[in-house]
Parts: C-alpha cells; sequence; structure tokens
C-alpha cells in the first residue's frame, strides 16, 4: 500500500531529522534549549 510505505518514508524522515538535530545540539552549545 501507498500510503504504508509514506508512512514509513515519514517516520525515517523523523528519525533522520532528531539525529541530526541531536548532533547540530552536541556540537553547537547554543543550541541548549533542544534537549540538554
Amino acid at each position: 500500500m501507498m500510503g504504508n510505505r509514506q508512512g514509513e518514508k515519514l517516520a525515517g524522515g523523523m528519525v533522520l531529522l532528531s539525529l541530526l538535530m541531536g548532533q547540530v545540539a552536541a556540537a553547537d552549545p547554543s543550541y541548549d534549549t533542544y534537549g540538554t
């Protein structure tokens, strides 16, 4: 089903985004607001 595949893509994107944000936060102390 197309909807299911799209949902998986969205979930994967969210995971990648959170990982990227985590790396940015770890690399940049000014990102303290994102999650200590």
